[in-house]
């Protein structure tokens, strides 16, 4: 029996000792399910930053829970990752209160956007009094959630290239020249390099067009990672457009490593302006000076030319080419010379020193002839000027008289007038200005000059003189010419000699065969003297007229004498 009441008694102690622990572990586990999840906030949702994450709990007990511990899990390296602290965090929640634990989150590298979920596992120690003893126990829970991270940005760079400066190297652009455009293109990728770099450009309203001989396309082939490339393209500006604001625009193709095609356009304004004038003419050729290196120039003559060229601007004139003509073509190039002359390059500032050889027509008159000197130069973009100039030079012809004919009679007798007849021409493109003939020999000085006049060029003329030769026997009578020109300048003609016989009377008597005069001299041809001439006769009726008027006066002295015998004394004396 004794044994029957121990074994009832042992374990009626044993359900007074359990029961209770039971109880108290059913008693935790309730208080910790009444622990909710208030709320949930994050700092961030960024990928690339440090998420903070702030969970609040809530005790919906009537009595406080100290040193809940918040553990978090869920996490990895792949997603999210805790960060500086790792947990479990401890928070005392008071009764029908809140409380908060706060954690960091690291983003991987490789995660995608969306919602992550993390689970909370709380867990509470609690305390009960168990058959006098103060037993501890454990309860946990779980809650869940979830934090969000945005698509997480792969910054993939795209090549990309762009025109990071240009420059059109003039002042100004005019309509219808050309100029140079310098432009830098950039890589904005430092790590992908481009390759098959292809430029091709239009202009608004044509404004800008390839110069002669360039294209409106440029290779440029490839263009390292972060790199840059300068280059230039030759332009003409438009001649039919107003002054305005036209744009320059940029296609560029390209490809990377991987041969993808990229395109990329850019665009500059440039202006345009309406022509220019002389005073913005770049550059500007002149002629500064010149020389003839002689004090007169005669037609027929060759002589050099000397001429100072200078470049007056501030550009470069290239290709410098200096041509010329004149007027009437009076100054002609020497045989074998052309009438243009190459120079080259005058920098700007500098001057150049060139030499024509010249020479003067023959054929034209006296007087004052332009040589017309065209200048023709480029500047450093291939736009074309010229300088028109013209330099005047004097030409003078050579004057000359000819003496065509010397005419004397047959026969000369000493002191008596005989006739001198001079054939002249003047062959020479000019007019001979105030001709003299002078005359030599044993003649009165009042017989020597003749005073003639002005000479038409191309014409002729005869002049006569009446000659007295003074002393018989053979003479000689020199025959000269002396002009001007019309600028007074003195000029003679070659001496012409005539020689002749002069005789007494009572030789010309004795004879009547005429001897003929000679003439010499040069290229004057021999005087061929008329066969026949009255002027040998003329003695015998200047002796016949002396008869005649002093038988005249004989006769009528002795009418007035026999008169004079007939009259009576008293009429005489009555008178």
């Amino acid at each position: 029996m004794k044994k029957i009441i121990s074994i009832i008694l042992f374990i009626l102690l044993s359900v007074v000792l359990t029961v209770p622990a039971y109880a108290a572990g059913q008693t935790g586990q309730a208080l910790l399910s009444k622990v909710v999840v208030a709320d949930v906030k994050q700092s961030t949702s960024n990928p690339d930053e440090i998420i903070n994450v702030t969970v609040t709990l809530q005790n919906l007990n009537t009595r406080a829970l100290k040193q809940v511990m918040v553990g978090v899990s869920g996490v990895s390296s792949e997603a999210l990752s805790l960060t500086n602290t790792y947990g479990p965090f401890a928070v005392d929640l008071e009764a029908n209160s809140t409380g908060s634990v706060s954690f960091d989150l690291y983003v991987s590298p490789g995660i995608r956007g969306g919602n992550y979920p993390l689970t909370l596992t709380l867990t509470y120690v609690d305390s009960e009094v168990v058959g006098f003893v103060n037993e501890y126990y454990t309860v946990s829970d779980t809650r869940s959630i979830s934090v969000f991270v945005d698509e997480k940005i792969v910054d993939v760079q795209t090549p990309k290239i762009i025109v990071s400066s240009y420059n059109i190297g003039v002042e100004r652009v005019y309509i219808g020249r050309n100029f140079e455009l310098t432009f830098t293109l950039q890589n904005t990728s430092d790590s992908i390099a481009l390759t098959n770099t292809m430029l091709s450009f239009s202009s608004q309203a044509n404004a800008y067009t390839p110069a002669a001989g360039a294209s409106n396309q440029l290779y440029i082939g490839d263009i390292a990672a972060g790199g840059s490339y300068t280059g230039k393209i030759n332009l003409k500006a438009n001649n039919a457009l107003p002054t305005g604001i036209y744009s320059l625009n940029f296609s560029l193709q390209y490809q990377d490593a991987e041969h993808n095609d990229y395109v990329s356009e850019a665009g500059m304004g440039i202006q345009l302006i309406g022509e220019e004038t002389d005073e913005t003419a770049s550059p500007k050729v002149i002629v500064s000076s010149y020389e003839i290196g002689a004090d007169r120039v005669f037609g027929g003559d060759t002589f050099e030319m000397t001429l100072n060229l200078k470049n007056t601007s501030t550009d470069t004139a290239a290709n410098v080419l200096l041509s010329f003509t004149s007027d009437a073509n009076a100054y002609v190039s020497v045989t074998g010379v052309p009438n243009q002359l190459y120079i080259g390059n005058i920098a700007a500032g500098d001057s150049y020193t060139g030499k024509l050889s010249l020479k003067a027509n023959d054929a034209l008159p006296a007087g004052t002839y332009n040589i017309n000197i065209n200048i023709e130069y480029q500047d450093t973009y291939s736009n074309v000027y010229t300088s028109p100039t013209s330099v005047s030079i004097p030409l003078e012809q050579k004057l000359n008289l000819s003496i065509k004919s010397i005419t004397l009679p047959d026969s000369v007798t000493v002191n008596t007038k005989a006739l001198l007849n001079v054939g002249y021409e003047n062959p020479s493109n000019s007019d001979l200005i105030n001709l003299v003939m002078t005359l030599t020999g044993d003649i009165p000085e009042g017989e020597k000059t003749v005073s003639i006049g002005n000479v038409k060029a191309g014409s002729s003329g005869n002049v006569d003189r009446y000659i007295t030769p003074r002393r018989t026997g053979t003479q000689e009578i020199t025959v000269s010419f002396t002009f001007e020109d019309a600028s007074g300048n003195t000029y003679s003609a070659p001496k012409r000699t005539v020689t002749l016989e002069v005789r007494d009377i009572a030789d010309v008597m004795a004879t009547s065969s005429p001897k003929p005069a000679d003439v010499t001299g040069g290229d004057t041809p021999a005087v061929t003297p008329p066969k026949i001439s009255l002027n040998s006769y003329w003695i015998y009726f200047v002796i016949f007229g002396v008869l005649l008027v002093i038988v005249a006066a004989i006769i009528v002295w002795r009418i007035l004498y026999v008169r004079k015998k007939k009259t009576p004394q008293w009429n005489r004396n009555a008178k």
